[in-house]
């Protein structure tokens, strides 16, 4: 939000920089973003208004321009902008001024012709980036004066602001924190008595009630042709607001100054009496944006006898627009429901400066100020009256909070040592009225615009910001526990994190949802997926039942990065349960996802061998068929006879669907069924004397899995084997064959060839009587 230094200065009284109003509201707990200072021009970039356009004799493009520059004096100006139009006002650089970006304006001579100056757009002078054509000048601009009298002369913040906070979101409300924290006398603006002249006549009726807190209006008198006062009107350019009528320009005022929206109707246009109801479905309202709105049962709208004149809290109708001609207005205040303004707002996709302060819960006393503080500009502008007494509707009584605080508490809160005399001086800077009520305690009575103060922790929030943050201590707070659980999981996660980190693969984060999409390029069946009532989006109606589809997003968003890469990620699925009303299953599976050129089913294989001897675990691998998968790549991957997984190369067809080239290997498990099975690694010396290493290839039936091999052989004991490859070919008669390497020691000697070959006979003969397999030689 950008404010005005000058505006919040009108409360103050002293003088401060906007340096030291942004400290000021730092020290607050505001968060500032910038402080903008006011952009200045070159006196020499005057006001002009466009009397002729002729068409350049010599370039289709060019236009050369007459311009009315003041004191009797014209310029031509040779000018390419589109938009160059007769009668426009325009900002002309003179020659010899010099523009924001160092450029100096001098004459010259384009295509034939003089150009005596130059025509500036906004991002020419500094002012914004549109370079779409000149900038177009109001009506109202002098002729002759220099551009810098239309632009704000003081400096602006652009400020952040807590969503609890609504008395931030006025310019009063900041500059009581500047003064709270600046130790600065506050100026409060004035307000008018609510004394009418006339008789009671019931102006407004709240059928609502419920999402009504407060409803004012009052019909005042108003002299017609009545103009703004130039304070207002410079305040409000200050703040970037232009000027729009008297009525429009203090309701304007009064939500920048004191963060109460208001409305102005014009009260011949009005049938009385004003209700406020939900629409009907049927109905529908022309806004003053001029656009058609079609309500529905759940918006709450301004209605008069004619059906609806207004969107309560976002915006006003069109019929009852005010004019130059108004001589009556209708004046509502109100205190609408916070989450019913922020529905109509987001449903209607209209978020307005008086809809993002009602959505902050206004409190019950704050229309009224609104009210009384309209009133008084309304009454020095032109002598407005009060036609009849004020119609106020409460339906939620203005309450007054008072929190009781013990002094030893906010001070080991705060690590501030405060007592009662220190706690109570502070809290006068906010206006809050506090008094010691026992040894310890002090009772504080919270002002009416601090909703946000409810309880003592909120108290000891305002008393440590006005000590100042910068003092207090550097230290760690004493805290010891009263029971200590250890969570054995969490670090072993970090560790398998750690694991596949260590393997090159990025770690990535995905949302939990997948689309209608996703399950038909998977085959999948909707109806056995999990479907939000409300998603986000259409990518988002269904809860995964695996991380495939959002790797296979990943893969396919990253590919073109490079030709082989790969990702992992760690994430809870949700599995429907058969019975109606269950909540679902929530496993954690880890997934990783391999792209290559070719053969990536190798790349995950490679993953899970590294897991298995990094976590000492014995991962058997049984073939099985899927879907998702090629026909003969694709595995159950079990631990201790329990299925924990599956390891695959993805079938070509899902991954055409995605757009994938190449290969895409896939490695799915159940996190805890994983790390349930985590054994302990057992260190084994090294012997001192070289190994022997020999290649064994053995002919067996294709059930025979290379697992079943490496048991047999590690139960002999004669030595470490690891796998070499597989084949598979007609002239083995429907068997496989199966390499593997074995390296041979004895931690007593250096094995001969003969004591080798021992060995190996003994195995090879193990083997082949066991698997019914065959020596390949």
């Amino acid at each position: 939000m950008k404010v005005s230094v000058s505006w919040i200065q009108n409360y103050l009284s002293r003088t401060m920089s906007p340096e030291q109003v942004a400290d000021a509201l730092a020290m607050a707990g505001v968060e500032i973003e910038q402080i903008m200072s006011p952009t200045v021009l070159d006196k020499m970039i005057i006001i002009g208004q466009v009397k002729k356009v002729v068409q350049h004799p010599n370039a289709d493009r060019l236009r050369i321009a007459t311009v009315d520059v003041g004191a009797d004096s014209t310029l031509e100006i040779v000018c390419g902008a589109l938009n160059l139009a007769e009668g426009q006002k325009v900002a002309v650089s003179q020659i010899g001024a010099a523009l924001p970006g160092g450029m100096v304006i001098t004459k010259a001579e384009l295509r034939g012709v003089v150009s005596n100056g130059m025509l500036c757009s906004v991002r020419e002078l500094g002012l914004g980036d549109s370079h779409e054509g000149i900038w177009e000048l109001p009506d109202t601009a002098v002729i002759g004066t220099p551009v810098s009298s239309l632009l704000p002369s003081g400096a602006s913040l652009d400020i952040k602001t807590a969503a609890n906070r609504y008395d931030l979101l006025s310019m009063y409300g900041l500059a009581a924190e500047v003064a709270a924290h600046a130790g600065v006398p506050l100026k409060p603006p004035e307000f008018a008595e609510l004394n009418a002249t006339g008789e009671s006549v019931p102006q407004a009726v709240v059928q609502s009630g419920e999402h009504v807190g407060r409803f004012m209006v009052s019909h005042i008198m108003i002299k017609p042709g009545a103009k703004t006062p130039d304070w207002v009107m410079k305040l409000l350019d200050e703040n970037g607001q232009r000027s729009l009528g008297l009525s429009v320009d203090v309701t304007n005022f009064v939500l920048h100054e004191l963060a109460q929206p208001m409305h102005a109707y014009d009260a011949q246009k009005v049938q009385l009496p004003i209700i406020v109801r939900h629409a009907k479905d049927s109905e529908s309202l022309v806004t003053l944006d001029g656009k058609t709105r079609k309500l529905t049962k759940y918006d709450l709208v301004i209605a008069d006898a004619t059906g609806p004149i207004g969107l309560a809290g976002v915006m006003g109708g069109l019929s009852t627009a005010v004019t130059s001609e108004t001589t009556e207005i209708l004046l509502e205040a109100a205190a609408f429901d916070a989450a019913t303004v922020r529905k109509t707002a987001v449903r209607h996709g209209l978020r307005t400066d008086a809809s993002a302060r009602f959505e902050r819960s206004l409190p019950m006393q704050s229309p009224e100020q609104g009210m009384r503080r309209a009133l008084h500009i309304l009454q020095e502008a032109c002598g407005a009256e009060l036609m009849a007494p004020v119609t106020d509707i409460v339906s939620r009584e203005p309450t007054v909070v008072r929190v009781v605080v013990s002094a030893s508490r906010i001070s080991q809160f705060i690590a501030i040592e405060l007592d009662q005399k220190a706690i109570i001086h502070l809290l006068a800077k906010q206006s809050m009225v506090a008094e010691a009520t026992g040894v310890d305690e002090v009772a504080v009575d919270v002002p009416w615009w601090r909703p946000d103060i409810e309880v003592e922790e909120d108290v000891a929030e305002e008393l440590v910001k006005l000590v100042g943050y910068d003092h207090v201590p550097a230290r760690l707070p004493a805290w010891r526990p009263e029971t200590v659980s250890f969570d054995a999981a969490t670090p072993q996660i970090w560790k398998l994190k750690a694991e596949l980190k260590a393997t090159g693969l990025f770690e990535v984060a995905t949302y939990s949802f997948i689309s209608p999409t996703d399950l038909e390029r998977l085959g999948e069946n909707p109806d056995s997926y999990l479907k939000l009532k409300n998603p986000l989006s259409s990518e988002q109606t269904y809860l995964r039942r695996s991380l495939l589809a959002s790797l296979l997003q990943t893969v396919a968003r990253n590919q073109a990065y490079d030709k082989q890469f790969g990702v992992f990620e760690l994430s809870r699925v949700f599995l429907p349960k058969p019975e109606t009303g269950k909540q679902p299953d929530e496993p954690m599976l880890v997934a990783v996802a391999i792209r290559s050129e070719r053969d990536a089913y190798l790349g995950v294989k490679g993953v899970l061998d590294r897991l298995a001897g990094e976590l000492g675990l014995e991962f058997d691998l049984k073939a099985a068929q899927s879907r998702h998968f090629h026909p003969v790549r694709y595995a159950t991957v079990s631990v201790a006879n329990v299925i924990i997984g599956s390891i695959g190369e993805v079938h070509p067809d899902i991954t055409t669907s995605y757009k994938l080239d190449g290969s895409l290997g896939y490695l799915e498990l159940d996190v805890h069924k994983l790390l349930a099975n985590v054994g302990n690694k057992q260190f084994r010396t090294l012997s001192k004397y070289p190994a022997v290493h020999r290649d064994v290839s053995l002919v067996v039936d294709r059930d025979v899995s290379w697992q079943m091999l490496r048991a047999e052989i590690r139960a002999m004991n004669v030595g470490e084997p690891a796998f070499l490859s597989d084949f598979y070919g007609d002239q083995l008669g429907g068997r496989k064959s199966i390499a593997f390497a074995l390296e041979l020691t004895d931690p007593e000697k250096t094995l001969t060839d003969a004591e080798a070959a021992s060995q190996m006979k003994r195995l090879t003969d193990h083997l082949v009587r066991t698997f019914k397999a065959e020596l390949r030689s």
